[in-house]
């Protein structure tokens, strides 16, 4: 690979090398230094063939091993991204291919584990035009994954937004229609029409009064739900900071009107309570009456959503310790010889190290969102991912990982329905039971019970009772 002559000759060779790896194994990666070879290609100052090569070894890599060797290929990102400033075409050329390939090979599940890789590359890159494909990446990311991308538009869009008010004008751009390409992804319709404006007041806050006035003349009826509150809260806190009174007094209208439809008290808690300070001192210090009066319906529709200026936020998820507790729960039903100990569990080599942490990562998303029922998705995040481990270092015959990963799929799930087991009090006196069952009950999207035990005995009045 290194001394080919020919780019086709530098594509044989590399497409060879992954042959070679998929049939030996993946400790080969590291224990031949291949990474670190194909990195110290790319690195080569001196000769643009060898950082072609070295960009298109790990482009076959991931093309031929695909998802179980993308937790370890992923630390490649930086490099090729440096690559992206290279005077050769070529070699610009490889790079891009590479990343696309590294990123394809993920799972849709995995979306959340590489966006954070990107944002940190995006935040530590000088290069502006690595700084253009990362955020172009993120583009191509969620429009493959419009259903999916919406959950992490609280954490990716700060990032986009920081870039669209970079010094170089190709940064700015590519970050507006990145901006655009995500905001494009949101579930509620009534917004669509509005993420032009959206996004150019990312880029430009004197453009939030006009956003603000096109805001206050939509009538919103779908549900507000996460990904809209992530897009629409940072504008209206510079909304309501706004020295204009007409500003000020549409801002508290477009708030009391989208809150109604927040149904959600975890999400209102999370992202609204941010609002309340603002909303509050309006209704205390406006200089008219009416603006004072719409904001006291805005502050008074916050506190019923669930909403609170003092209580303490909602805790962010933990996870690292639930990717650490998934693996726990994993371990026993992989093969043995893929631990040199299990009590303190090590793993026989540092890349399963690395497939089996981001596998449990994975897992630990499934039960988050609780997809028990999902077993195509099990798959991906167990199966496919730790599949070529156990059969060439574990001996498993389970070549698709399709046995494994349905039995860790039902002990998760056993795990889930046992917190929420019928408690009986062992007690025979009560009476007949005529029923006993676990149920949850919705109303179009607001859920009114959740898991809910229901136990009727013979002989007993009932009665549901509630605030209407």
């Amino acid at each position: 690979l290194k001394s080919a002559p020919t780019a086709p000759d530098a594509k044989n060779a590399a497409n060879s090398l992954a042959q070679e790896v998929k049939t030996s194994g993946l400790t080969l990666l590291d224990d031949a230094k291949i990474i670190q070879a194909l990195h110290a290609f790319c690195a080569n100052k001196k000769s643009g063939y060898e950082r072609e090569s070295g960009a298109m070894g790990l482009q076959a890599l991931a093309t031929v091993l695909g998802t179980p060797a993308a937790p370890i290929l992923v630390q490649s990102l930086p490099t090729l991204f440096e690559l992206y400033m290279d005077k050769g075409d070529v070699v610009r050329e490889a790079a891009t291919a590479a990343v696309r390939a590294i990123l394809k090979s993920f799972p849709p599940e995995g979306l959340g584990f590489i966006l954070t890789r990107l944002e940190t590359a995006l935040d530590q890159t000088k290069q502006w035009k690595s700084k253009v494909g990362i955020l172009d990446a993120i583009r191509t990311l969620s429009n493959q994954n419009k259903e999916l991308i919406g959950e992490y538009l609280g954490t990716t869009l700060p990032h986009i937004e920081h870039a669209m008010h970079d010094t170089k004008a190709e940064v700015s751009s590519a970050a507006t229609k990145c901006g655009t390409a995500l905001c494009g992804t949101l579930p509620n319709p009534d917004l669509l029409p509005h993420v032009p404006p959206l996004v150019k007041c990312m880029a430009n806050p004197e453009a939030v009064a006009a956003c603000i006035k096109s805001l206050s003349n939509t009538t919103f009826v779908a549900e507000v739900t996460a990904p809209a509150l992530a897009v629409l809260v940072p504008l209206l806190n510079r909304a309501l900071n706004d020295r204009s009174m007409e500003v000020q007094r549409r801002t508290v209208i477009v708030i009391d009107n989208l809150v109604k439809l927040v149904r959600d008290p975890k999400v209102a808690a999370r992202y609204l309570s941010g609002l309340v300070d603002g909303v509050d001192k309006i209704m205390q210090g406006a200089s008219f009456p009416e603006v004072r009066a719409f904001a006291a319906a805005a502050h008074a529709t916050l506190l019923k959503a669930g909403a609170s200026s003092g209580a303490p936020p909602p805790q962010p998820r933990d996870l690292a310790s639930e990717t650490q507790e998934c693996v726990r729960q994993m371990v026993p039903f992989l093969p043995p010889s893929l631990f040199t100990s299990v009590e303190p569990l090590r793993p026989f080599h540092p890349l399963f190290s690395l497939s089996l942490e981001f596998s449990g990562e994975l897992v630990a998303d499934l039960v988050q969102s609780r997809k028990y029922d999902k077993a195509d998705a099990w798959k991906r995040c167990v199966g496919t991912c730790l599949s070529p481990w156990m059969s060439v270092y574990g001996g498993s015959e389970d070549k698709d990982g399709g046995e494994v990963s349905e039995t860790i799929r039902t002990h998760f799930h056993a795990l889930y329905k046992a917190q929420f087991a019928p408690k009986s009090n062992g007690s025979s006196e009560e009476g007949e039971v005529l029923c006993e069952t676990l149920f949850s009950l919705a109303y179009g999207a607001l859920l009114l019970l959740s898991h809910t035990t229901l136990r009727l005995i013979r002989g007993r009045r009932y009665g549901i009772l509630g605030p209407n």
